[in-house]
């Protein structure tokens, strides 16, 4: 007699059990993709380690656009608060290069009660070149502690980038009295000192800015103005040579570079029609 068993029944593999494997076994991307297989409702009861897996697996876009998403349903009865869609939603703008909306992110998460957010805020201000940005997000840094040396740092870096040398300096000078490494502040330093024509106080804090970072183009500029007004020509024209290298694009600096050189050349050949017979 032929025996007839009923079809095996196949049993769908238990998400969170799927889940668990993957991240045991820090397999990110893969849990992102299995994530996508899943209904709205499962990701929702599993959103961290959904998030979680997307910031790990550097999945930038995709993490910001799922956070755009939540956080209006999380905060629809509290309003904003600070959660991880917030957190890491800023943390994908940063990582994104998307400055301006990375700054407003961690600032608004600063202002939530995070204070690294106002810092982040900072960091993207300063890229994204927001002077008004870095100094106002500096300032609630300082108003959390007042020797956060960085932060007066960054406050008197916005300050001399605005132009506003003598509100600026003071500054520069309290963050370096507490934290002498900045290259930064000694390079605002000197700029600010440029700007009042204290050439040699300037190059000393120039000298200063270039031992800490050799590279900083800035430095080498703003050191190339002061020590041409010293009458070092050829040393300005080297500092302005290696900034000129590094901005090509600068026309400020390719402007002075030229203006040197010329002045250089004028007196070469002034001193030699003098030295003849």
């Amino acid at each position: 007699m032929l025996l007839v068993f009923p079809p095996a029944q196949v049993q769908a593999p238990d998400p969170a059990a799927k889940m668990e494997a993957l991240q045991k076994a820090q397999q990110w991307g893969a849990l992102c993709d299995f994530f996508e297989t899943l209904s709205p409702k499962q990701r929702g009861e599993n959103l961290d380690a959904w998030l979680q897996s997307l910031q790990r697996a550097e999945r930038w876009s995709r993490l910001a656009e799922v956070c755009d998403a939540v956080i209006p349903q999380l905060e629809s009865k509290s309003g904003p608060r600070l959660g991880i869609a917030r957190l890491e939603r800023a943390q994908a703008l940063s990582a994104l290069n998307r400055h301006a909306e990375a700054e407003a992110a961690h600032e608004e998460n600063g202002k939530l009660g995070y204070p690294d957010g106002y810092a982040n805020a900072c960091i993207e201000a300063r890229n994204g070149q927001d002077w008004e940005g870095l100094q106002r997000n500096a300032t609630a840094l300082v108003g959390l502690n007042a020797k956060n040396f960085q932060a007066l740092a960054w406050q008197g870096e916005a300050l001399a980038r605005q132009k506003k040398f003598v509100e600026a300096e003071p500054l520069l000078r309290l963050a370096l009295q507490g934290d002498a490494s900045q290259s930064m502040a000694w390079n605002n330093l000197g700029r600010c000192l440029v700007a009042k024509q204290a050439w040699a106080e300037a190059v000393q804090a120039l000298d200063t800015a270039l031992k800490l970072d050799p590279n900083s183009w800035e430095a080498h500029y703003n050191r190339g103005l002061a020590t041409f007004q010293l009458g070092h020509y050829e040393a300005a024209v080297s500092d302005l040579k290696a900034a000129a290298a590094a901005q090509p694009g600068d026309s400020q600096v390719q402007k002075d570079l030229a203006s040197a050189q010329s002045y250089v050349h004028s007196s070469v050949r002034a001193t030699r029609r003098a030295k003849k017979p």
